[in-house]
């Protein structure tokens, strides 16, 4: 039994989560991905008028999805535990704003260009829930990832 299944399995540790905040899950995930392009845009702006080429060129469309699923599921395990586990920990430790940028710094000390888009993650799962986020994250690491930008 792998560390993430006995994780997702232990109630006590995931008691805290809130996969979806809306009535509506199909509108989170919507919103997920709208998000996603927030955080792509201003990083793909650069790159119009650049022939693909000339930065990195083309993906095989046969490794589109197996790209997609690997970027959902990493970050769904990534925002578990950062905006899951660490987030709702500090909601509960100081207050809520302060929680998105505790969460944020925390996060983004691993990464180049998340500090804006932890900061969008942070505010989709405080508005929309845990798999809005996912969504948010995944998406983004997809289009950098598939040679969409």
């Amino acid at each position: 039994m792998s560390d993430s299944t006995i994780y997702f399995s232990n109630r006590q540790l995931t008691s805290n989560f809130i996969w979806f905040k809306t009535n509506s899950k199909p509108l989170s995930l919507f919103i997920g991905s709208l998000a996603a392009l927030l955080i792509a845009i201003p990083f793909m702006l650069p790159y119009l008028f650049i022939p693909i080429q000339d930065h990195g060129g083309e993906v095989a469309l046969h490794l589109l999805l197996p790209l997609l699923i690997l970027a959902l599921l990493g970050k769904l395990l990534e925002e578990v535990l950062f905006r899951g586990f660490l987030q709702n920990y500090l909601k509960h430790a100081v207050c809520n704003n302060r929680s998105i940028t505790l969460s944020r710094l925390i996060f983004g000390e691993g990464h180049l260009f998340i500090f804006y888009g932890g900061l969008v993650c942070a505010y989709v799962l405080e508005k929309y829930g845990l798999m809005s986020a996912t969504i948010t994250h995944g998406l983004a690491i997809f289009i950098f990832s598939a040679g969409l930008i």
